[in-house]
């Protein structure tokens, strides 16, 4: 389908952490993307809001600690190796079929490069490799083929521990 996968450090170190959207904004115009990111996404995801109904819900898959309360509203993958990748589901509701949404997922590991990466993948496509930068945001177009759709996050190669912070999904005018 449409996918693509980008990353670039956007979040913003304001407690609860959050997503810098003006700098999404400025990165997707760049690309010809119209998102409007200043206003209210379409769901917004978080340890401390895991599930918005009619819009979607997060699944924890594997060994997570999750703080819900701010400022430490995080959940941390632990315990990661090749047999116990870090995994978490995204689950979305309620979508436009044929519609283009932005997903931003904004997570923090201490690896940085290669083999270290993250795995994203949806029901409606191939899933895409994408190089572990430390601290970054997760930029994922999706065009759903149907009202629900599953966007999975799986680490590999991954040393430890990483943290997931939020996701927002926006969709594209």
């Amino acid at each position: 389908m449409g996918e693509k996968v980008e990353f670039v450090d956007f979040s913003n170190q304001a407690n609860p952490r959050t997503i810098d959207r003006a700098q999404v904004s400025r990165y997707l115009q760049e690309r010809d993307l119209l998102v409007d990111v200043t206003g209210a996404p379409f769901v917004a995801l978080r340890p401390s809001n895991p599930q918005v109904p009619d819009r979607g819900w997060l699944e924890f898959v594997g060994m997570w600690n999750v703080f819900s309360k701010p400022p430490d509203d995080r959940a941390d993958c632990f315990g990661l190796s090749v047999d116990y990748p870090g995994k978490l589901n995204i689950w979305l509701t309620n979508l436009t079929a044929g519609a283009k949404y932005i997903v931003a997922i904004d997570v923090l590991s201490g690896a940085t490069g290669l083999p270290s990466a993250y795995r994203i993948g949806t029901s409606a496509g191939a899933p895409r490799t994408v190089t572990a930068n430390g601290d970054q945001s997760l930029l994922l177009q999706i065009e759903p083929t149907s009202q629900m759709e599953l966007v999975t996050l799986t680490t590999q190669n991954l040393p430890d521990s990483f943290s997931f912070y939020s996701t927002e999904v926006f969709r594209v005018k």
